[in-house]
C-alpha cells in the first residue's frame, strides 16, 4: 500500500514554486527611466527643449502641472519663470511614459529640486492630476497649490481691471 504522507522532494518543488510565483506578482517594479541633458529652449510654461548628454534632442513636457491657457499674459509670465528655472542647465528628467507627439511626460529635476514642483509654488502652474505620479508626490503638488492660492502668487492674484 503507498504511503500517504508527500514525497519530501515533491513538497520543497512545490514550495520553491510557490514562493517563485508569490514573489512574482508581489514585486512592485518601478518602470521610470530617467535622461540627463542641457535645457537649449523653454517653449512654454510645462514644455522644454533638451539637448542629451547621450546625443540627440527632445522634447520635455512636465508631469502633473498644467501652465496657464497659451496667449494669455500669465502664460508668457509662466513660461519666463520656467525659463529663468532652467535655461542652459543641465537637469535630469524621471519619466515613464511619452505624450501622444512623442515629448517625454516627466519630472524635472535641477541640482536635486523638482522644477514641476517649483512651477507650482510660485503660482505658475497649477496641478494636473495625472495617474502615473506616485500619490505622495501628487499630494505634494496639491498642497503647494493650496499655499500658493492662499498666499495669491501668480495665478492666483486677484484682477486688477
Amino acid at each position: 500500500m503507498p504511503s500517504k504522507n508527500p514525497n519530501p522532494t515533491h513538497l520543497k518543488r512545490y514550495a520553491i514554486a510557490l514562493l517563485f510565483v508569490f514573489c512574482l506578482f508581489n514585486i512592485k517594479v518601478n518602470l521610470a527611466a530617467s535622461l540627463a541633458g542641457q535645457v537649449l529652449a523653454v517653449e512654454t510654461g510645462n514644455q522644454i527643449s533638451l539637448s542629451l548628454t547621450s546625443g540627440g534632442q527632445r522634447r520635455v513636457q512636465l508631469i502633473g502641472i498644467t501652465p496657464p491657457p497659451p496667449g494669455t499674459s500669465m502664460a508668457r509670465i509662466s513660461r519666463r519663470h520656467l525659463h529663468m528655472l532652467l535655461a542652459g542647465k543641465f537637469i535630469t528628467v524621471i519619466y515613464r511614459t511619452l505624450t501622444p507627439r512623442g515629448n517625454i511626460l516627466g519630472q524635472v529635476l535641477h541640482g536635486g529640486v523638482d522644477i514641476n514642483l517649483r512651477m507650482i509654488e510660485a503660482g505658475m502652474a497649477r496641478v494636473y492630476p495625472e495617474g502615473r505620479l506616485s500619490p505622495g508626490v501628487l499630494l505634494q503638488y496639491h498642497n503647494a497649490e493650496r499655499s500658493a492660492q492662499a498666499r495669491k502668487l501668480g495665478l492666483w492674484q486677484k484682477s486688477t481691471h
